[in-house]
């Protein structure tokens, strides 16, 4: 099964302290056993990177954990590039859904997904982009 991660749910893995980390993390630990095969929009690890560095946590996570952290769990196989044409595309389906705030990025992921072929996308918000009505049923998973 290949599965699309979200910045929420690597978030939620990478930090101990998160509400979500157990379920999200333990996603993150089947991809690293080979139980499925993890991939990333490329968008979301330098989201991921600005997002670790930013959390209101103690002790903070410095630019260089935050590094590790990052290239510690996705490797750059794992990354899918996305095309120009493919944020102009995704820039059409928000404004043709009324998508909003963090929806256009989940929506990005969605693209890179499909374009990947991928299974599933993993995403905490999976109710918001259930509601865009522009998703497969049943492609955006819950951790």
């Amino acid at each position: 099964m290949v599965v699309v991660f979200s910045l929420d749910v690597l978030v939620a893995a990478l930090v101990e302290g998160h509400p979500d980390h157990t379920r999200c993390a333990s996603w993150v630990s089947k991809a690293k056993r080979g139980e499925l095969t993890m991939l990333v929009a490329q968008t979301t690890v330098t989201e991921l990177f600005a997002a670790l560095t930013a959390l209101p946590v103690r002790p903070r996570i410095t630019p260089g954990m935050a590094s590790r952290l990052v290239k510690g769990n996705i490797d750059p196989s794992q990354v899918i590039a996305v095309s120009p044409a493919a944020v102009w595309a995704v820039v059409d389906r928000a404004a043709r859904t009324g998508a909003r705030s963090r929806e256009v990025a989940e929506l990005l992921v969605i693209h890179a997904a499909q374009s990947a072929n991928a299974d599933h996308v993993l995403s905490l918000d999976h109710r918001s982009l259930d509601r865009l009505g522009d998703v497969p049923s049943g492609f955006v998973l819950a951790p």
